[in-house]
């Protein structure tokens, strides 16, 4: 006879710490002019570490929680410890963006020298405004671009206007394959 076997997925309990860093600062006897220590190696700016700052672009940026909600969320989850202010993690938002920027150019630099590339469009709310996201993948990455826009213009921001592959789109709900120059063709594409 078998055993009975049960598997239970937890999560062990996740309290956010504070650590705390302590840098000598004195002031010249002569003149009165003060210096300070510098921080170890490695100490994040600011007040939050970097997996925190993770989870705050997560919620915010992946999940479209507001800033308020962001703030509840984070509380709610990692403790009191946690709490970040509005200010903060609107702050937050403009590092993790500028820290992903290399990286964004490299996808789309991928992308745009890829042999075949899949590429749509949808509406997209950003609050009460109405926009368009837009996505250009291969095998290996996915391109996002949000655009004010659903234009020729706007799908040459995303991909440029020189790629020579093969582009795989959705047209009238049938997959539709072009080989030439997307300049060539993007008429029929968006």
């Amino acid at each position: 006879m078998e055993p009975e076997r049960r598997q239970i997925v937890e999560i062990p309990p996740v309290v956010a710490t504070v650590t705390e860093y302590v840098v000598e600062r004195v002031a010249c006897s002569g003149c009165g002019l003060t210096t300070c220590a510098p921080l170890p190696s490695g100490v994040p700016y600011g007040v939050v570490g970097p997996r925190l700052q993770a989870v705050l672009a997560l919620l915010v940026g992946r999940f479209r929680l507001s800033r308020r909600e962001t703030e509840e969320a984070t509380v709610a989850l990692f403790g009191e410890k946690a709490r970040v202010s509005l200010g903060w993690i609107s702050e937050l938002e403009q590092n993790t963006s500028a820290a992903l920027e290399h990286a964004d150019r490299d996808v789309a630099d991928h992308v745009r020298q890829s042999r075949i590339a899949h590429a749509d469009e949808t509406s997209f709310r950003q609050g009460k405004k109405k926009t368009w996201l837009w996505t250009a993948s291969t095998a290996l990455v996915s391109l996002f671009r949000i655009d004010a826009e659903r234009s020729r213009e706007a799908f040459h921001r995303m991909l440029g206007r020189n790629y020579k592959g093969t582009l795989v789109t959705w047209i009238g709900g049938t997959p539709t394959t072009t080989t030439t120059s997307v300049d060539d063709n993007s008429a029929g594409l968006i």
